[in-house]
Order: structure tokens, then sequence, then C-alpha cells
């Protein structure tokens, strides 16, 4: 009897399910890459283009989109004078993904993120903590500690996750029942983090200065 895809999937860490992944789907992903080109190139040609400051992406299954722009808005107001909103502004989007349904949409969803990642397209997720403990096991996550300016002792001890290679270093936290993530994050399930390969710090330690 031929083998579920999440069962095949289960027992490999996330560096080889994004290996295999992209073996199994990936001429639907390269379609899905050169179509989503082609939307945003269309888009942005008919205004004017500012450029990205710093990139937050939500993973998860049904993620409101009214909720996401609501705060991107936030976002922008709180981060951006009213001079740099001119010519800059904070992407904020989702990418769907679900650990507990490894579909072809969450498959593509994680090889999307995978190449995000890899070229420093996100500077900050709020991902699925099963997908957290993946990245966290695989070493693929910045410590809050070498962000300067993050002051941990505005958050719950309990809310905060440490780091699977070293356990006095703070790798993640639950931003639910935070006001900034009001209707984005729809239960206890999610945490946020940091790809470790960002440059953007300095943005970064601003974003957790509204939130703190």
């Amino acid at each position: 009897m031929k083998k579920k895809l999440s069962e095949i999937l289960a027992p490999m860490s996330f560096s080889e399910k994004r290996a295999y992944l992209w073996e199994y789907y990936k001429i639907h992903l390269l379609v899905s890459i050169v179509i989503i080109a082609l939307i945003i190139a269309t888009a942005t040609s008919f205004g004017d283009k500012k450029d990205v400051v710093l990139n937050l992406v939500v993973m998860g299954e049904s993620v409101d989109s009214l909720s996401l722009e609501s705060l991107k808005e936030t976002m922008n107001s709180e981060l951006l004078t009213e001079d740099e909103s001119k010519d800059y502004t904070v992407s904020v989007r989702s990418i769907q993904y679900s650990s507990g349904q490894m579909d072809m949409h969450s498959s593509v969803g994680l090889q999307k993120m995978a190449a995000e990642v890899a070229t420093k397209s996100i500077d900050i997720f709020v991902v699925e903590k099963a997908l957290f403990e993946q990245l966290n096991n695989d070493g693929q996550l910045l410590p809050f500690e070498e962000i300067s300016g993050i002051d941990l002792s505005s958050f719950n001890e309990s809310e905060l996750y440490s780091s699977a290679l070293k356990e006095d270093q703070v790798i993640g936290f639950n931003p639910a029942g935070m006001k900034i993530f009001e209707n984005v994050i729809y239960n206890d399930d999610f945490v946020l983090c940091i790809p470790g390969n960002t440059e953007n710090l300095q943005r970064i330690s601003q974003f957790f200065e509204i939130i703190s």
C-alpha cells in the first residue's frame, strides 16, 4: 500500500523534507513562482514602487488578509516617519502552510519559505510551533541576544522559547494575546522567531520596541 506523503515526511528533519519536497513538487513550485512573479511585476508597474525595509511573514493555514493589511498599516505607522513612508514600506504577507496537513499547498509553501529565507527575503517569522521546532533543531534561527536593543525582561518568561543548541539563549516567543497581532494569530500554537541569516537587525530591533 502506497504511503501518504505526510507519513513519508514524518521521520525526516527539516532539511531532508525540503530536499524531498523539492524533487516531489519542483514543477508545481516553479510554475507557481513564475505566476507570482508575473503578478507582482504587473502590480508594481501600475504604481510607485517603495523599497521594503522589513519583511514579516506569517505561515499559517487560513490567515485573514484584512488582518494582515491592518498589521501592515500599524507597523508602517510605528516604524517609519512621515518622510520615510513616502519611499519605504514594511512588507507583511502570509504563506499557506499547515504542519498537520502536508498537502501540495503546504509543501509548496514550505519550499517558498525556504527559497525566501535563502535570499534573505524574510526578517521576521510567525510560524506554527511544529515548524518552529524543526527550524530550531536545525539551528536556522537567530538568538534574540544577538539583536541589540531587545529587552527580554519585558516578556513573560513562560512565553519565551529556548534555543535547542544553547538553552541559555532565547530563540522565539508566543505572540498570541499581543494587540498588534490581534486577529492575525488565531490560537496559541504560533511562535515568532528570526531567521538566522537576516542582516536587518536595526529594523528588527525597532519592531521589538513597539511590541514590548
